[in-house]
């Protein structure tokens, strides 16, 4: 202990009748979500169902076009899958934009030889972006649910013990396999991936009520490669971008 947080401890006890302030508790956990796997799953989509759009600032570490660099985002998502995300420096315009409608996307860059346009493959966003996703399960990682829009073949529990307060639901889809670690609050905290396509961690942190507990902190890891977005400024259901930003994709300048 200090001198100082000392003599401030001594000048407590010597006020009299002052009741000195102990340390701040910590919040109680969540107890774990009841009812059938099914159930849990419905409560988690239920949290984030009136979310369909998010306009964000954030910064970001560890995408696959800029490794090793934090960057300065602005991100539009919206479903089912129309993805904006430009990479900003301090001043001018973006140095590079990654636009898809969930069909194609462009790149489009003020780097010499970068800039590409073609079909929204999940191999095609995985060379830009941290994780080989199609453009539908990247909107749904960053309004809260990792969950494409197809319709799951069997949800149930995970054969591995659940830790502490979190709920384990296991999604099988035609190609690949989701583990949702949902809370007390029925809020994703955590989701596994895998698949033909490879696999992949993602984790929501520090939650913000006024986002509707979206998390404040993603944070991605696929192999060797871990990204992190930083949240700063979020708008939910937020005003539509301009209809040009995404339409027609084919035509528009790959510089």
């Amino acid at each position: 202990m200090t001198p100082a947080r000392r003599a401030a401890g001594v000048a407590c006890l010597l006020l009299l009748g002052a009741a000195c302030p102990g340390p701040r508790p910590l919040p109680a956990p969540l107890p774990p979500l009841a009812g059938s796997p099914l159930e849990v799953l419905a409560l988690a989509r239920a949290r984030v169902e009136g979310m369909q759009r998010l306009n964000a600032v954030a910064v970001a570490r560890g995408f696959t076009a800029l490794p090793g660099l934090s960057v300065t985002l602005d991100i539009f998502a919206a479903r089912p899958g129309r993805l904006y995300v430009a990479a900003r420096g301090f001043f001018g315009p973006p140095t590079d934009e990654v636009i898809t409608d969930g069909e194609r996307f462009l790149w489009r860059s003020t780097r010499p030889g970068a800039g590409a346009r073609g079909p929204a493959t999940p191999e095609a966003l995985g060379a830009l972006l941290p994780v080989a996703l199609p453009p539908s399960q990247w909107v749904g990682l960053l309004l809260g649910l990792p969950l494409p829009d197809e319709p799951a073949r069997a949800v149930q529990g995970c054969r591995e013990p659940e830790t502490g307060a979190l709920r384990c639901v296991r999604v099988q889809l035609a190609d690949s396999e989701v583990e949702l670690w949902v809370d007390g609050a029925a809020r994703v905290r955590e989701a596994r991936l895998s698949g033909a396509r490879g696999g992949a961690q993602v984790s929501y942190l520090e939650p913000r009520p006024a986002w509707r507990d979206l998390a404040a902190v993603l944070r991605l890891a696929a192999g060797k490669l871990t990204a992190e977005v930083r949240f700063s400024e979020v708008e939910l259901d937020g005003l539509e971008p301009p209809p040009s930003l995404f339409a027609p994709l084919g035509t528009q300048a790959a510089p």
